[in-house]
């Protein structure tokens, strides 16, 4: 098993994935127990912790000065609701003008999310001008 899992981490053509050696391995382990071998006592590969896909300070201010200059008001409010409001892709795009309650200083968004839930999600200053637009 030892040297299974060296050929599929170093040797295979192509190289496997930790998760797919893990996986293999943990097959190979429900093999051995319903054969009645017992459980096959090799370690598995310790899975690389992957980066967050949360944008860093420079990058926010690149997005917003770059969504700031685009010409389509539609466009800039599609891609400032989940920066400024916290709305999922699906979410943003479900939205109808309807949903969109504006008074003179505050606002609301009724959002209809996952599961047929609905919420009141506080409109951002900086999300009005393009939702008035």
């Amino acid at each position: 098993m030892r040297d299974y899992r060296r050929y599929l981490l170093r040797e295979a053509d192509p190289k496997r994935s930790v998760r797919y050696v893990n996986n293999a391995l943990a097959a190979l382990d429900d093999f051995y127990v319903r054969r009645g071998l017992g459980k096959a006592d090799i370690a598995r590969e310790d899975i690389p912790k992957t980066a967050s896909k949360a944008m860093n300070g420079p990058a926010q201010i690149r997005w917003l000065r770059a969504i700031e200059d685009w010409p389509h008001a539609r466009d800039r409010a599609l891609a400032l609701l989940p920066f400024y409001a916290g709305l999922r892709i699906g979410d943003s795009v479900a939205l109808d003008v309807p949903d969109a309650h504006l008074s003179a200083r505050k606002g609301v968004l009724v959002v209809y999310g996952k599961g047929g839930k609905v919420r009141e999600v506080p409109i951002h200053p900086q999300l009005r001008q393009p939702l008035i637009d």
